[in-house]
């Protein structure tokens, strides 16, 4: 504890000693060191005592001391004067050639570290170490700093040279790369390439055809034929197809296609036809049983559809999208946002909204079904329950089932919301099973409700039937009426 202290107080006291003072002002020659200090201190009662600062000054120096000036010798004078409050000490030394020093610190509460502290102080000035250190920094004082240069300008870059133009080879006849004429093929530019197995080339002018593989390293313009697999390095200009497999890595401005995968890099204007679909970005139409595609403008036709953001169409069992700018047509639609519209059994999207409803009608007492509301259009799936209904041309009385689904347009007038529908049910008797006792029957409903709260509401409506037998395909119409209430 007592080291952690000296290092605090040597810490105070290089602060203080490199403080302004009058006796430094200017450099002076190092101070003689006198053979004994005379020692006078001023203190309050209160404070620390005489004997006390004379007693620690002498320990730090190793010299005697005294209170009065001594004959014959040359001895140095130190004088204290402590203040009670604040408690500061003002110490002045004066060495055997009559220099002066002069320094204030602030003292600790604790009376035994004053006195401690101002015998550091005072064998701080005794030693003469500010005169030293101030010397010190006046040798090691750092040039000073050379003016900043002006910023130059940035020399624009070089422009880039354009690529050396392939030699023009007008044909090209390869059995298996490199077994081809001209050699080193995929360094020409061909109008007409004939290979049997592997045909590469550096770039097509005209038409190349391939029993197997083809192959062009840069671009494409005309037309492309390979019997397994087709590999373009650049842009099709043209059309390119393969049994199997077509790869364009660049764009394609016009046709790719192939009999299992198409899949293109770059950006297609124009058409991929494929089971499989692949493209980076569409501007045109993607044709296929799968069709993956990023962002882009045009339409997607398959069974399943996948795209980034898209300003179009989507048209398939599954349309899965970002943000679509058009139109969704399925079974199941989903999408982050659609501005247009999603018909489909199923379509959710950011403002898809579910209704639980339950109603009666009369043809059937008990109903339940789903409504999946996506901005102007919904889908709803549900079925009834009548028991003792008359059914078939004998009029049996059965317990009838139903079930199927409509689609519709809503539009809402306030709290009023207007939804004209058409629809398709399945009904059976829960216990017969001739087909003179199943209907399939196509509904054109109209209904209207009214939603005073956001998650209750009730409708009514009138809806026409026609009633189609199984076993004779002849329809009759009919008409219904029902009410009920939705939730959530």
């Amino acid at each position: 504890m007592a080291l952690l202290h000296r290092i605090a107080l040597a810490v105070s006291l290089g602060v203080a000693v490199l403080g302004p003072a009058t006796a430094l002002a200017e450099p002076a020659p190092a101070a003689e060191r006198p053979t004994r200090l005379v020692v006078r201190v001023e203190a309050p009662a209160e404070t620390v005592t005489a004997a006390a600062v004379r007693d620690a000054v002498a320990r730090e120096l190793s010299m005697p001391v005294a209170d009065v000036a001594p004959e014959g010798e040359r001895y140095g004078v130190l004088e204290v004067r402590v203040l009670a409050s604040p408690k500061t000490a003002r110490v002045e030394y004066t060495d055997p050639t009559g220099r002066t020093l002069i320094r204030t610190i602030d003292l600790p509460t604790d009376d035994d570290r004053a006195a401690e502290t101002i015998a550091l102080l005072a064998g701080n000035l005794v030693r003469d170490q500010t005169s030293e250190l101030l010397r010190e920094l006046e040798r090691k004082e750092p040039p000073p700093a050379k003016p900043k240069p002006e910023d130059e300008p940035t020399p624009p870059p070089a422009p880039e040279a354009e690529p050396r133009a392939l030699p023009y080879a007008p044909v090209d006849l390869a059995l298996f790369h490199p077994i081809a004429w001209p050699l080193q093929s995929e360094r020409h530019r061909v109008g007409i390439e004939l290979a049997l197995l592997y045909g590469r080339i550096g770039a097509l002018e005209g038409a190349a055809i391939s029993g197997v593989v083809g192959r062009i390293d840069g671009d494409a313009t005309g037309a492309q034929i390979s019997g397994v697999v087709g590999l373009v390095g650049g842009t099709v200009r043209g059309a390119s197809g393969a049994g199997a497999v077509q790869l364009v890595r660049g764009d394609v401005q016009g046709v790719a296609g192939a009999g299992v995968v198409t899949a293109v890099q770059g950006k297609t204007e124009g058409v991929v036809i494929a089971p499989v679909a692949l493209t980076g970005e569409l501007s045109g139409v993607e044709l296929s049983v799968v069709g993956i595609s990023g962002p882009g403008e045009g339409a997607q036709l398959g069974v399943v559809n996948v795209a980034g953001d898209l300003r179009g169409a989507q048209l398939g069992l599954v349309n899965i999208g970002g943000t679509i700018d058009g139109t969704q047509i399925g079974v199941v639609n989903v999408a982050d946002h659609v501005d247009g519209a999603a018909l489909g059994l199923v379509s959710v999207n950011d403002e898809t909204r579910l209704h639980l409803r339950a109603y009666t009608s009369l043809e059937f007492p008990m109903n339940v079904a789903l409504q999946i509301l996506s901005g102007p259009v919904f889908s709803e799936i549900g079925g009834g329950f009548d028991f003792a209904r008359e059914v078939g041309d004998r009029k049996r009385s059965l317990d009838v089932a139903r079930f199927g689904g409509y689609l519709g347009a809503h539009a809402e007038l306030g709290p009023v919301f207007l939804e004209p529908a058409v629809g398709f049910m399945m009904e059976r008797p829960v216990t017969a099973s001739s087909e003179d006792e199943r209907l399939g029957v196509v509904g054109y409903r109209g209904v209207v409700g009214y939603q005073p709260l956001a998650g209750l509401g009730v409708f009514a409506g009138a809806e026409l039937r026609q009633e189609i037998p199984e076993d004779t395909g002849s329809s009759q119409l009919g008409w219904d009426a029902l009410a009920g209430v939705q939730v959530f």
